[in-house]
Parts: structure tokens; C-alpha cells; sequence
């Protein structure tokens, strides 16, 4: 097994995940994560983006003025995202490759990493965070962005699909998928996350409830209304705990 690389379905995700109002709930979560640790980054901080396909967090703060390294494996998703940046990102360094390609020349170099949708993708996805690690500052700041495989447990569940709990979900993988085959669960994250050093900040679920609804009624018929209070849901206990997606600061401790 290989580490995933999205150059066969680019358009597809950039369709189903950047341009669509799962992707704009993604970023309004993760963005008002990041809002909450912005007075730790100081003024020229370098940040980096790993896995950052189209860039989108690469590209926010870069026009806010911090140096950006980009990383993404896929030659078409970096294509997109340099034909998505403007004149305002002359400060992302762009890197083309696998992020394992980053450890010889940024050993301790950043103040932030992004790593938004990456490990589940990675076939030795437990080297991950010891890596990241090693790219951060003392105290350094993790942006984690990762698939929840008890949310795909529980839509499973609620929809009658236990033929599908009761397989190896890696039979059933569709290569043109957006979902992961074998992601890990939460627990183990964790393990990662402490064995690697990195003390948690804060957690949110990212779409916690309006994936379940198989009967869309009432307040569920408006998207506006959905936004909003998946947005409010996300960083409550213990609905968090059900997104689709979780997304993870952590502070590396050592």
C-alpha cells in the first residue's frame, strides 16, 4: 500500500468538497479554530500546509502576511492550487512531493502545521505526527483535520448497513472515493497525538448532525439554518464526537 494520491479524481474533489456547502462548513470550523490561537503567531511565522491540495488554507494566510510552505503529493492538485493563488501569495514556498520529502530542510521551522484530510490517506499513517513533530517550533501549534471512523460507524448503524460494519471496509473501497477505506479510529489518534508529544487544545466536529438526517424536514430544508447550527453544534459535548470529520489543535509539549 502507497500513500494516496488524488492526481485521478482532482476535479471530482474540487467539486464535491471545495465548491460545495460541505466544504464551506469545513473551512468556517477550522477557520474559527485557527482564530483562537492567532495571537500565537507572530508577525513573519512560517507556517506549513501538508497535504494542502487546492491550498485554501495556504492561500488564507498568506495574504494575511505569514510565509507559507505548501505540500501536496498530487501533480494536479498543485497545478490547481498555483492557478488559484493571485499576486498576493508571493509568500508560499511551493513543494511538490510527499510530505516524508520536507524533514531534511525544515527540521524545527515552523510555528503552525496545517494537516487537514492527510493521515487517513497515508499508508503508514502512525510516522505522521512524530514527523510533524520534528518540522515544529518548541511549542509549536497542529492544525488536524481527520476523518471520524465512528461517525461512518454510526451512519452505518442508523441506516441498516450492517452488512457493511460487518466487512472489511477496505473490500468495499471504491477507488474514486472520497472516503477513506481504513481510516483510524479517534483513540488511536490520540495515542499518536501523546506519543509524539503534543498536549490537545481544542476538538470539533465538522458536520455532527445533518449527514444522519435520512428525512429532511423542518429546520433541515434550509441550508442557512443547517450551517448555522452545525457551526454552534461543533465544539459542544458530546455531539462533537459525531462529525464526519474531526479537526484537532494541538501544542507540541517537548
Amino acid at each position: 500500500m502507497s500513500d494516496r494520491n488524488f492526481d485521478d479524481i482532482a476535479e471530482h474533489f474540487e467539486r464535491k468538497v471545495h465548491n460545495s456547502i460541505k466544504g464551506a462548513l469545513r473551512r468556517a470550523i477550522i477557520k474559527r479554530d485557527l482564530q483562537a490561537i492567532d495571537s500565537e503567531l507572530l508577525p513573519g511565522s512560517t507556517i506549513a500546509d501538508l497535504g494542502a491540495g487546492l491550498g485554501e488554507f495556504s492561500r488564507y494566510y498568506a495574504t494575511r502576511g505569514y510565509s507559507v510552505v505548501y505540500n501536496d503529493i498530487s501533480t494536479a492538485m498543485f497545478a490547481r492550487a498555483l492557478a488559484l493563488c493571485d499576486d498576493e501569495c508571493t509568500s508560499i514556498c511551493w513543494h511538490h512531493g510527499p510530505y516524508q520529502s520536507l524533514l531534511a530542510e525544515y527540521q524545527k521551522s515552523f510555528r503552525l502545521v496545517l494537516c487537514h484530510a492527510l493521515l487517513e490517506w497515508l499508508a503508514e499513517p502512525e510516522l505522521l505526527l512524530t514527523a510533524i513533530s520534528d518540522l515544529l517550533q518548541p511549542r509549536g501549534l497542529l492544525s488536524l483535520c481527520v476523518y471520524n471512523s465512528a461517525g461512518r460507524d454510526f451512519r452505518n448503524l442508523i441506516c441498516g448497513n450492517f452488512n457493511q460494519l460487518d466487512r472489511q471496509y477496505d473490500q468495499l473501497s471504491n477507488p474514486h472515493s472520497l472516503t477513506p477505506s481504513q481510516p483510524p479510529y479517534w483513540p488511536q489518534i490520540e495515542r499518536w497525538l501523546n506519543d509524539a508529544g503534543f498536549a490537545l487544545v481544542t476538538v470539533s466536529g465538522i458536520r455532527v448532525f445533518s449527514d444522519y438526517a435520512t428525512n429532511k424536514r423542518g429546520g433541515l430544508c434550509h441550508p442557512e439554518a443547517v450551517f448555522e447550527r452545525e457551526l454552534a453544534y461543533s465544539a459542544v459535548e458530546p455531539f462533537k464526537w459525531l462529525g464526519r470529520y474531526l479537526h484537532v489543535v494541538a501544542r507540541k509539549i517537548n
